[in-house]
């Protein structure tokens, strides 16, 4: 794994836990990129309210189209000639889910999913993110099927348009644990790559390449369907909260205070504190 470095215990090396800050410059880029998009959403309060805004800041980060025009396509239909090659790199036990999805290709391995929608029931549903700039999409997709042999699903955007959201390659897996062992393999694998970096997600390595976060699984919380859904909604409530007439960093800091106060998201790492996971 030349170059880069997971974040994270249990891995060769040694480091320190994954919802630990880590002090080396160059592992903190999805801290701050989250920080900026948080100021972002201060300016539009004071400019436009916020009415909104949580999804302004849901798609904080996305490239704009016009500077990605040689990016590596995925046709707007249901994606057979980007997936047909993939189908014979892979395994034998990945199955291509061909789900009318408008957004996403799928694949699953279905000897896994039991044993997977058992250890997610009592674990948590984690997720993944690979998150590579502009051109190097196909590489990544394909590295991160090579590297996903014990996961049960995974999905990687289905068009142009979804290619340019930080987002666009999520797999499932089992736990935090398992999210690690999976992060290694994929950051061994994919090799030295540029990243986008997915907002409000917790760092994992490759500079903001890959990073983790939970979805909501709770009877309350499941109509927010995933973490970056419901943290973008809780940021505008302490947003909203924060003193509208202080300086915008005395703002930014405010949201942050609120958000570790009244929602147990812990400061500089974008994780719920981990006695809150229980009922997330």
């Amino acid at each position: 794994m030349s170059g880069q470095r997971l974040q994270g215990d249990g891995v060769p090396g040694g480091s320190p836990a994954v919802n630990e800050i880590d002090r080396r410059p160059n592992v903190r880029r999805l801290v701050d990129l989250s920080r900026q998009a948080v100021s972002y959403g201060v300016e539009l309060r004071t400019s436009r309210g916020t009415s909104g805004l949580w999804e302004r800041l849901y798609c904080f980060n996305r490239h704009l189209d016009r500077s990605c025009g040689n990016l590596p396509t995925l046709s707007d239909e249901p994606g057979e000639a980007f997936v047909a090659p993939l189908l014979e790199q892979m395994g034998p036990d990945w199955d291509w889910t061909q789900r009318t999805d408008p957004q996403w290709i799928f694949f699953s391995q279905p000897r896994r999913c039991k044993a997977a929608h058992s250890a997610r029931r009592r674990y948590g549903r984690y997720k993944l993110y690979i998150s590579p700039a502009a051109g190097a999409f196909r590489h990544a997709v394909v590295a991160t099927l090579s590297a996903s042999g014990d996961c049960s699903a995974l999905k990687f955007a289905r068009t142009h348009g979804g290619t340019l959201r930080p987002d666009k390659i999520v797999i499932y897996t089992d736990s935090l644990a398992h999210t690690r062992r999976v992060a290694a393999r994929v950051l061994s694998t994919v090799g030295e790559i540029r990243a986008q970096g997915v907002p409000f997600t917790a760092e994992l390595g490759g500079d903001g390449l890959i990073s983790w976060a939970m979805d909501p699984a709770s009877t309350e919380l499941r109509r927010y369907l995933s973490w970056r859904v419901w943290i973008s909604h809780m940021l505008v409530r302490c947003i909203d909260a924060a003193p509208a007439e202080a300086d915008p960093d005395v703002q930014v800091d405010a949201v942050l205070s609120t958000l570790a106060t009244r929602y147990g998201v812990v400061s500089g790492a974008w994780t719920l504190e981990a006695v809150r996971r229980k009922g997330f």
